[in-house]
């Protein structure tokens, strides 16, 4: 669910996880699509009953003496569930 508070906007129950390769990644998508609520109706036999929201955030940083700093993205993919009334 998404809630506000005083501090903004957040969706209850979220998590955060560190991961260090691409795969480690799509495990977690993998993770999300077997909880995602689905059922059929008559445009399609797995419609999408829920929203899914992934974001990806990405921390980096260059070696050496020519880059100091560190760069953060974010990437929103954001899917939203179906109506058909």
């Amino acid at each position: 669910r998404v809630r506000e508070d005083s501090q903004g906007t957040y969706v209850e129950g979220i998590k955060e996880e560190v991961v260090l390769s691409p795969g480690h990644a799509l495990s977690f998508i993998a993770a999300g699509e077997e909880h995602r609520h689905v059922g059929s109706n008559n445009f399609n036999l797995l419609s999408s009953r829920s929203h899914t929201i992934f974001t990806l955030m990405i921390e980096s940083s260059a070696h050496g003496d020519q880059y100091d700093g560190v760069i953060f993205s974010q990437l929103n993919l954001i899917d939203l569930a179906g109506s058909e009334s």
